[in-house]
């Protein structure tokens, strides 16, 4: 009978901040006290308060800029044309060198590892989408189908532990040539985080990050 209650329509399937929801808590705390379990545990209170984290939303665009100093041309990017901030991170301003990290893996399983040599403690790490060797069935990295390695949340736990002050994304080419273009995820495209340790995250337009390598490398991403 109690089942039945909680599962009734009467209850409009207890989501959370519904008045079903509060009615079937209210309804469990009476039904516990009336089997003479307790119901205070919780500061006298059979209600345990805790939040839980809603929907992401993108701020305001002056609270959302990113701009290259030094560089050729330096006018900052448009939001939402040319960057995207990704909730896969965290909020946060920064102001730092930027470094290259190739896929930004570190797989010691594979003896792969494209932070080996490079310092990223403190600076913004631009790194490209996916892994190497996609469809290639002889890849260490699974051959055909996707490792852990090549997902968002991995990438960006790769980067906050090795300390860099924000990560940069841009897609690889197979993800654009099947597109047909080089498109931005949304601001929730990416995923969660899987810990923790998150720094500011965004996802640009390889023609936005493209010039910058080229005139600070001499190479571009495809040569990279």
């Amino acid at each position: 009978n109690d089942l039945k209650y909680l599962s009734s329509d009467e209850l409009e399937g207890r989501n959370v901040g519904s008045q079903g929801i509060a009615r079937a808590g209210e309804f469990i705390a009476q039904r516990f006290l009336d089997l003479g379990l307790r119901t205070d545990s919780f500061q006298g209170s059979p209600y345990q308060e805790f939040t839980i984290p809603g929907p992401a939303a993108m701020g305001s665009p002056e609270s959302n800029t990113l701009a290259f100093a030094g560089a050729n041309n330096a006018a900052p990017l448009v939001l939402g044309k040319d960057f995207t901030p990704v909730s896969l991170g965290d909020s946060g301003k920064f102001d730092a060198p930027m470094v290259f990290a190739g896929y930004g893996i570190t797989a010691p399983d594979l003896n792969y590892d494209d932070y080996a040599g490079v310092d990223v403690e403190g600076k913004v790490v631009v790194i490209v989408r996916k892994e190497p060797g996609q469809r290639d069935p002889n890849s260490k990295f699974e051959g055909n189908r996707s490792s852990q390695y090549a997902y968002f949340s991995s990438k960006e736990l790769n980067a906050a532990l090795h300390k860099a002050a924000a990560l940069i994304i841009v897609n690889d080419r197979l993800t654009v040539a099947s597109a047909g273009e080089d498109q931005l995820v949304s601001v929730t495209g990416a995923g969660s985080a899987v810990t923790d340790n998150k720094i500011p995250t965004i996802f640009a337009l390889r023609s936005a990050i493209d010039p910058l390598l080229q005139q600070a490398l001499g190479k571009g991403l495809d040569d990279l």
